[in-house]
């Protein structure tokens, strides 16, 4: 099985609400024709509630969308093919400008009828706090566990069926360059394979 992360649509292929949903279509299609056989899941623009993940400002309707016409494009295909949704990029409050906080987003993809083409909805968590075991909570510092918080926001949605995949995560910056620090290392190490 093969995930495949389509990122940064070229200007060529974009709109001004993001990028072009036909384009974007005909991409998967011909990986899936260029592969037969293989089983495909396509994480399409992961980090699409930021600026930058999306190429324009975020729009949930907008990649609501591009999810619609990408499965309607595959639909004659006799693939094994998955669509992961929104690579959520985890944020804090203040939300940076420009971006979207990641569960308001998750919610207005639902308001725009997303629900039916995102089986699994993904998260990237950049700069994970050290404490994996800490409970999430809207607004705070990015923990592990604001998968947590998304999965809520999906059974709010009625979307109990729907998976939760975390595509990137990573650790605080620091130095390892003492016996203790190297032990913390570990024990971040061990609590996240816990987790997940």
């Amino acid at each position: 099985s093969i995930l495949i992360s389509i990122t940064a649509a070229p200007a060529w292929a974009m709109l001004p609400n993001g990028p072009n949903p036909e384009l974007v279509g005909a991409l998967v299609r011909e990986i899936i024709l260029r592969y037969p056989g293989r089983a495909f899941a396509f994480e399409l623009f992961p980090g699409a509630n930021t600026l930058r993940g999306w190429g324009a400002p975020p729009d949930p309707a907008a990649y609501a969308a591009l999810l619609h016409s990408v499965r309607a494009s595959l639909s004659d295909l006799n693939s094994d093919l998955t669509l992961v949704a929104a690579g959520l990029a985890a944020n804090a409050s203040p939300t940076p400008a420009g971006d979207m906080n990641d569960l308001e987003y998750l919610q207005r993809l639902y308001a725009a009828g997303a629900a039916d083409t995102m089986p699994i909805i993904s998260i990237r968590l950049p700069a994970v706090q050290s404490d994996l075991l800490a409970i999430p909570a809207p607004g705070q510092p990015v923990v592990l566990r604001h998968y947590e918080l998304v999965r809520q926001v999906m059974l709010n949605a009625g979307h109990a069926s729907g998976l939760v995949w975390i595509t990137g995560f990573s650790w605080p910056a620091g130095d390892a360059s003492s016996h203790e620090q190297r032990l913390q290392q570990a024990l971040w190490l061990e609590q996240a394979y816990a987790l997940l």
